[in-house]
C-alpha cells in the first residue's frame, strides 16, 4: 500500500506540479480559432459556386448521354431511338426537359412514345436548372438507324446565375452531340432574363 500511494504521489507531482494554473484557452489559441472560421466562413460563396456549377455539369453531361446512348442503340438496333422530355419517367410529355427525359425504341420514327416503343433509358434532371430549352428540338429528339439525327440544334441549361454560367448542348445532323460554353452553330448561348 505504501509502494502505491508512493508512485500516485511522484505521478501527481510530475503531471501537475502547479495546480494554480488556469485551465483553458488562451489568447493565441483563441485568435487562431478565429482566424480559422473567418477564412472558412470566406469561402462560402465560392463552394456554393462549385456546388452550382457540379450540377449544371452534371445535367448538360446527363443530357449528353442521353444523346449518344440514343444515337448508339439507333445503330445497333438498325431502327430510329428517340429521346424525349417525360415528367413520369414513362412516356412524353409536352415540351419541359426540365423534369427529365427518357430514351426509347421509336420504332415508326414519330418522335412520339406510341403503345409498342419499349423505354431505353430514363434520365431525371438534377435539380436546380433554372432554364432547359431547346432549340428545334421542342418535343423529342430522333436518331435515324444510321446514327444520324433527323434535324440539327441545341439545348441550353442555365441556372440563377445567368448567361456567364449557362452551357449548351448541340446536336449536328450527324448525330454528333457536344458540350459547350458558347452555343450551337455560331448562334451564343442566351439565358432567359440574362
Amino acid at each position: 500500500m505504501i509502494k502505491l500511494n508512493h508512485i500516485k504521489k511522484r505521478l501527481t507531482d510530475r503531471c501537475c506540479k502547479d495546480s494554480r494554473k488556469a485551465k483553458g484557452f488562451t489568447l493565441i489559441e483563441m485568435l487562431v480559432t478565429i482566424a480559422v472560421l473567418v477564412i472558412v466562413v470566406a469561402s462560402m460563396p465560392s463552394l456554393l459556386g462549385v456546388v452550382k456549377n457540379g450540377r449544371l455539369t452534371a445535367n448538360a453531361n446527363n443530357l449528353l448521354f442521353a444523346f449518344v446512348a440514343a444515337r448508339d442503340e439507333a445503330v445497333l438496333r438498325n431502327h430510329p431511338v428517340s429521346i424525349c422530355p417525360s415528367n413520369n419517367q414513362s412516356d412524353c410529355s409536352g415540351s419541359d426537359w426540365q423534369q427529365g427525359w427518357i430514351v426509347f425504341a421509336d420504332q415508326n420514327g414519330s418522335g412520339d412514345k406510341d403503345g409498342d416503343d419499349a423505354v431505353l433509358q430514363v434520365f431525371a434532371s438534377e435539380g436546380d436548372i433554372a432554364s432547359l430549352s431547346s432549340s428545334n428540338f421542342d418535343e423529342s429528339v430522333t436518331f435515324r438507324a444510321d446514327g444520324t439525327s433527323a434535324v440539327s440544334g441545341g439545348f441550353t441549361l442555365c441556372d440563377d446565375r445567368g448567361t456567364a454560367h449557362a452551357k449548351a448542348i448541340c446536336v449536328a445532323y450527324t448525330g454528333i452531340a457536344k458540350v459547350t460554353n458558347s452555343g450551337c452553330s455560331g448562334v451564343a448561348i442566351s439565358c432567359p432574363d440574362a
